[in-house]
């Protein structure tokens, strides 16, 4: 299910069947956690035949306006403009208290830079399960914690893992852009 900033910037900029498409595309992903076009396509609600499938999604995924500038860069700017200056602590834990917790499963590693200052959102993060932490505090506060935080940042190696041969597989994708 997509976030509901998202579903509203989505209905403004596609047309129904375009949203049912990214909507369903997106539940799939979810679903399945595979990016391979060929294995979503055998997933693909569709009463069609297997080669159809195969190209309905492909067509979808080759639309120009389906490009970061033209559809996602939107949604990003919104949510700057709306937020200028530095957010506080708690505007960043609330942040955080939403993206987290879908991630449970994995290692995250949360690096910060100047805006993430904040000693209580640092003790906060190491609340947090598997959530290791680098964040540009002030004085040098705890620089221990955030020195041993970022050389276990290899959270992120096992995260390209799962994007290429350990779930997604992002590198057998076969698009044209």
């Amino acid at each position: 299910m997509l976030p509901e900033n998202y579903q509203k910037h989505l209905v403004t900029q596609l047309n129904k069947m375009q949203y049912l498409m990214v909507s369903i595309l997106v539940q799939l992903l979810q679903s399945y956690r595979w990016v391979r076009l060929e294995e979503l396509s055998n997933k693909f609600p569709s009463p069609i035949l297997l080669a159809s499938r195969r190209r309905k999604p492909q067509r979808f995924l080759d639309l120009p306006i389906l490009t970061l500038e033209a559809l996602w860069l939107p949604i990003i700017l919104k949510y700057i403009r709306t937020h200028q200056g530095n957010s506080d602590a708690a505007t960043q834990e609330e942040i955080l208290s939403r993206i987290l917790p879908s991630l449970k499963d994995y290692k995250k590693v949360v690096l910060g830079d100047r805006e993430f200052c904040s000693v209580d959102l640092a003790k906060w993060l190491k609340s947090q399960s598997k959530t290791y932490f680098c964040l540009r505090l002030k004085k040098n506060e705890y620089l221990d914690e955030a020195l041993k935080s970022y050389q276990k940042r290899w959270g992120i190696e096992e995260m390209f893992r799962d994007f290429k041969s350990g779930g997604y597989n992002l590198e057998d994708i076969s698009t044209h852009r």
